[in-house]
C-alpha cells in the first residue's frame, strides 16, 4: 500500500522539482532568498509554501470538482492517467497524503496519512 502512494508522492514531486519556472515562480511570490540560505533549502521551502497555497485553492474549490483532476493529484494524474483513472476513490487520500508530504515533512509525514487510507490506497494492488 505505501508503495503506491510513495510512487505518487514522488512523482507529484519530482514533477515539481523538475520545472525550474514553477521554482522561480514560487521564489518571485514568496521573496528571494536571503544570500547566506542553502538555496535548496529556500527553494523546498518556495515548492512547500506553493503547495500548500494549491491545497489550500483545491480545498475551497466547489466540492463537485473532480479530486482526480485538481491540484498535485491532477498533475500525478498528467503522468499516470490510467493508473489514477482505475481508482478514482483514492484521489482524495492521495490528495491529503500528497500535501503531508509537500508541507509537513517528506515521507515520515506521509506515511500516518497512507495507513489511515489502507483501504482507498488498495485499489492499486
Amino acid at each position: 500500500v505505501l508503495g503506491a502512494a510513495a510512487v505518487a508522492v514522488v512523482v507529484a514531486e519530482e514533477s515539481v522539482v523538475v520545472e525550474d519556472a514553477a521554482i522561480e515562480a514560487a521564489l518571485g511570490e514568496e521573496g528571494d532568498c536571503p544570500a547566506d540560505s542553502d538555496p535548496a533549502a529556500c527553494w523546498l521551502n518556495a515548492l512547500q509554501l506553493k503547495a500548500k497555497k494549491e491545497s489550500d485553492t483545491v480545498a475551497a474549490e466547489d466540492d463537485s470538482a473532480n479530486a482526480c483532476t485538481a491540484g498535485l493529484v491532477g498533475t500525478v494524474r498528467s503522468f499516470a492517467p490510467d493508473c489514477v483513472d482505475s481508482c478514482p476513490q483514492t484521489c482524495p487520500a492521495m490528495a491529503v497524503a500528497i500535501n503531508a508530504y509537500m508541507t509537513k515533512g517528506g515521507q515520515a509525514a506521509a506515511r500516518p496519512v497512507i495507513c489511515q487510507h489502507k483501504t482507498e490506497f488498495n485499489c492499486f494492488f
